[in-house]
């Protein structure tokens, strides 16, 4: 973990760019409050090969201009700072041209796009927005289509954020998207301009001209070197050729990465830089943490952070009707956008988005909002269903509202639902575990009018259904899984046959597709538990370790990492590295983290220090700390075996049985316990026979090994 200098007094130029720039997304509306900020917008370096490209396309009088441009790069690589100078230099816009803007993720499909488009106000089709769950794809193309030739008309530019709708994770344009581009209504001239999050392949670009496509990459090493200069003379810094050399070789391409490293020698100077000048080479894997580091401490703020994290996007309506109109929250915003913790979109910067980075460090960490406002956002959901004109609001209510009420089971027009709804609902109710048959609910309804819904948002439905089928060991999943294809279906199997014991088949399902692309991180995490469960330690540490290094913020990789050192013979030879680990986890903002650092802590004094009271008394405070959850109970098991406390394996056994009567956990966990206390009491041979049970589906190999130091154990238990 970095130990960021900021402070909270500090002067932060970082993210101090408006949208025009580098892809920050900010508004010009700041430059009045931060005048720094125009100075900054007029640095533009680099590009030249890409927009000589783009020139000669636009240009090139014997093709029709394209209707659809799709700049593509990974976020905060400069994707809308190109369009928006490309634009200038071939005269599609004046300077002073602003674009609506719009913003779509992966869970949208055409109906987001339309409901969206229509918050824009360039034509009226509310009339049209009823029972789009009941249209077809046909009649839906066609709502767009009106939309998108008002647009022409009006000679507006719509500028979408795209993060995996229009253009998939498999580089894919998705097939409605596509038709819409092809629609002879629409006319060759730009209208639709995409800054994407990944590179469309070869094989979808032959669209008949009706679209262009370019992939920004990362500064090149001169570019860097360009642009760290010029922001270094904009704050009138003056650096030696020797120092100019050594930072610029910290930077990888990324203009807020250059932004950073600025900052940093802004504030501790050049010397005091030098001093902490790793943390510009961490900066990209470690810049949500930097970045929110200077408001944890004041909690309103980080409480507004928070609360803007559970929305995709928010209007700036709806964010004021649930912090009561407070009039701070105006400069908290202010600043929070100067910062680049969140940006302003839509026609006249109405809608408001927490930074990617910021919401998925927030929800990764699983850090919540306040009751306060949880009971405002509750109030406002009733609120929405008692109103007459739902379809009145804007997008971000009409969407987050519609999903909150389904989660909670209301009664709802069904003319009012759109597939997004069950998809959203479907993943947030996943994601926390307690609602798994409300999951497949959902999804049965919705798979029920999959004629009118876009396949590829089909699969992703029935993705999810597979998921809660698999932690419910239902056996449907074997027939649902059938209609998915590729590593996908690989993954499935393979999680599915690790949650109901078969081992081998979960190790040979997920062993296939450790290296395939969209599917490799997950299939080394799932191999990582399988593994651990059949206590092959030494083969899970290499992959926690791989898991571990690729994102040292993970909870659940620190975690599984830590789990594998401290379960190894050989434990004791890492020492300091899991004394790190612990201290990491203690570090992150979650109740999760939170549980696991106590684990794993309690679990580090055991065998570690050998202190047996003190190692007891910081799990017995976690039992008590997290009823609900089985793992302090299991971690007060180990550490009492450990120890050869039969008395304290007897009360850990006892709780766990308690808890299983609540929630659905593995009857081999009760029978290990059975096993290990059978032997404590000195019934070795019913020992055995009741361990021997619990390995039966293990792999031969594995099997053998661990009832010989089963066997081995029991002469010294």
């Amino acid at each position: 973990m970095i130990n960021c200098v900021f402070g909270n007094g500090l002067h932060v130029f970082y993210g101090m760019l408006i949208d025009l720039q580098y892809d920050l997304g900010n508004s010009p509306l700041s430059w009045d409050t931060h005048p720094t900020l125009k100075k900054r917008d007029t640095i533009f370096v680099g590009r030249n090969d890409k927009l000589e490209e783009f020139e000669q396309r636009i240009d090139d009088f014997n093709t029709n201009k394209p209707k659809t441009i799709i700049a593509s790069g990974v976020p905060n690589i400069g994707r809308r700072t190109f369009l928006r100078n490309a634009f200038i230099k071939t005269s599609i816009n004046p300077p002073s041209y602003i674009p609506l803007s719009i913003y779509l993720d992966r869970n949208d499909s055409i109906e987001d796009f339309i409901i969206k488009l229509n918050d824009l106000s360039l034509i009226d089709v509310d009339d049209e927005l009823h029972n789009l769950l009941y249209k077809t794809i046909e009649d839906k193309l066609s709502i767009a289509s009106k939309i998108i030739v008002a647009a022409q008309k009006a000679n507006e530019i719509i500028l979408i954020l795209d993060d995996g709708c229009l253009v998939n994770y498999k580089r894919e344009l998705s097939d409605w998207f596509r038709r819409l581009i092809l629609d002879k209504m629409i006319s060759f001239i730009p209208v639709l301009c995409c800054a994407s999050k990944y590179r469309v392949k070869l094989s979808e670009k032959k669209i008949d001209f009706a679209a262009f496509f370019l992939d920004i990459n990362e500064l090149s090493t001169s570019e860097r070197k360009r642009l760290f200069g010029k922001l270094l003379k904009l704050l009138d810094i003056d650096m030696k050729p020797d120092d100019f050399q050594l930072f610029s070789e910290q930077l990888y391409g990324y203009p807020d990465q250059v932004l950073f490293a600025v900052d940093l020698i802004d504030i501790l100077k050049i010397e005091g830089a030098k001093k902490e000048i790793h943390q510009i080479t961490e900066f990209n894997s470690e810049k949500a943490h930097i970045l929110l580091q200077k408001h944890e401490n004041d909690q309103k703020v980080f409480s507004f952070i928070r609360l803007l994290a559970q929305f995709e996007i928010i209007s700036r309506d709806f964010i004021y009707e649930i912090v009561d109109f407070d009039k701070s929250y105006y400069s908290i915003l202010e600043e929070l956008e100067a910062e680049h913790i969140c940006e302003y979109i839509g026609s006249e910067g109405e809608f408001i988005r927490l930074n990617d980075m910021i919401r998925d460090y927030i929800k990764r960490n699983q850090v919540y909002i306040t009751n306060k406002f949880k009971k405002k956002i509750k109030a406002h959901v009733t609120n929405f269903l008692k109103d007459d004109d739902k379809l009145g609001r804007d997008s971000s209510d009409y969407i987050y509202s519609i999903k909150e009420a389904l989660a909670g089971n209301h009664e709802i027009d069904e003319g009012h639902l759109i597939p997004s709804h069950f998809l959203r609902c479907m993943k947030e109710l996943y994601q926390k575990r307690g609602k798994l048959d409300r999951v497949i609910q959902l999804a049965n309804k919705i798979l029920e009018k999959e004629d009118y819904i876009d396949k590829s948002f089909i699969q992703d439905v029935r993705y999810y259904l597979c998921l809660a089928l698999a932690r419910k060991k239902d056996n449907r999943l074997l027939s649902e899984v059938q209609k998915i294809h590729g590593d996908e279906h690989n993954f499935l199997l393979g999680f599915y046959y690790r949650l109901v014991g078969r081992h081998s088949d979960a190790i040979e399902k997920l062993t296939k597709i450790i290296d395939a692309p969209y599917v490799s991180n997950r299939a080394r995490r799932e191999l990582v538990q399988v593994l651990m469960q059949i206590e092959n330690y030494e083969e899970a540490l290499e992959f926690a370790k791989e898991n571990y290094d690729k994102n040292r913020l993970s909870h659940f990789h620190i975690q599984a990492y830590f789990h594998c050192l401290i379960s190894s013979p050989h434990y004791e030879d890492y020492e300091d590295e899991l004394s790190c680990l612990y201290k990491e986890l203690e570090e992150i903002d979650s109740d999760q983290a939170k549980q696991m650092a106590l684990i794993a802590k309690a679990r580090y004094i055991a065998k570690i220090d050998k202190n047996e009271t003190k190692s007891l008394n910081i799990i017995n405070d976690g039992i008590h700390m997290y009823p609900d959850a089985p793992y302090p109970i299991f971690a007060k098991f180990d550490i009492a075996l450990f120890f050869k406390n039969l008395q304290e394996m007897v009360h850990a056994h006892e709780l766990t049985k308690n808890i299983k009567k609540r929630m659905t956990l593995s009857e081999r966990t009760v029978s290990k316990q059975k096993a290990y206390i059978l032997a404590r009491q000195g019934k070795g041979h019913e020992a055995l026979r009741v361990f021997h049970g619990t390995i039966k589906e293990f792999p031969e190999e594995i099997k053998n090994e661990i009832l010989e130091r089963f066997k081995q154990g029991i002469l010294t238990i």
